[in-house]
């Protein structure tokens, strides 16, 4: 899916509402390109070892060790379920999106509404979490755990806004450690700890655990965006006055 091809906003426009709702996803190619699938590692043909997974209070999964065998360590500044969140615990609004940094329809919404989500932060009106999944292959685990990565540096942020300005085809080798670490030096990041974190993937067995998790949770295509836990309308996804105004519908019910 070559860079260049933007996705028209009637394309962007999800159907996640009924998937996380239990509606039934779609099984079209479109759908397909537009990031529904199971993660990478999981699909027929890929070979899953030592997985051992117990369900934790319907909040998170505590895995000995990962899909790719290594033990996992959540970042201290994220939530059990992967989530980076920022914005006063005083908002009157919460609003979770489910991501990937190599999904293109996620950029068209980071272009789209993303300034607005930055204001809406700024103001008060809205406490924003983002959690880096990882569906659409091995870039998109080193693109999260690079995210995290930052975040502990206290740069999550600049390096999520940073992937997404430089953002390319799905899995065409853009992504590799020089790349994501060039990316840290761009958005702020200084010192050699962040280097090694990217190198070491110290926070890819993280990345599987909550990429598996959000699918167990009705998580089936990126961006996937919820608003005070419930799936926000299309209109939401295609404009900044269609988000600006599900926030309001939100406000004014709670």
């Amino acid at each position: 899916m070559p860079k260049a091809r933007t996705p028209s906003p009637t394309r962007a426009r999800p159907k996640a509402a009924g998937r996380a709702a239990g509606g039934r996803g779609p099984s079209s190619r479109a759908a397909r390109r537009r990031g529904v699938r199971t993660p990478w590692w999981r699909r027929s043909g890929v070979v899953v070892a030592g997985i051992v997974l117990a369900i934790s209070t319907g909040i998170g999964i505590q895995a000995l060790r990962s899909a790719s065998g290594g033990a996992v360590v959540r970042p201290p500044f994220a939530a059990a379920d992967g989530a980076v969140t920022r914005g006063a615990s005083t908002a009157k609004v919460s609003v979770v999106e489910y991501g990937d940094f190599q999904c293109p329809h996620c950029g068209e919404f980071q272009r789209t509404v993303g300034s607005t989500i930055d204001r809406l932060v700024a103001d008060g009106t809205i406490r924003f979490g983002y959690v880096p999944m990882a569906f659409l292959g091995p870039e998109s685990e080193l693109a999260s755990n690079a995210a995290y990565c930052a975040g502990a540096q206290g740069r999550f942020w600049p390096y999520h806004d940073e992937l997404f300005a430089n953002q390319a085809a799905e899995n065409s080798g853009a992504l590799t450690t020089s790349s994501l670490t060039a990316f840290g030096a761009t958005a702020g990041v200084t010192g050699g700890a962040f280097d090694r974190c990217v190198e070491s993937k110290t926070y890819v067995p993280f990345v599987e655990r909550i990429t598996t998790l959000a699918s167990q949770r009705g998580i089936t295509s990126t961006p996937t965006v919820l608003i005070d836990g419930t799936p926000a309308p299309a209109s939401a996804y295609s404009s900044a006055a269609g988000f600006i105004a599900a926030i309001r519908a939100a406000g004014a019910n709670a």
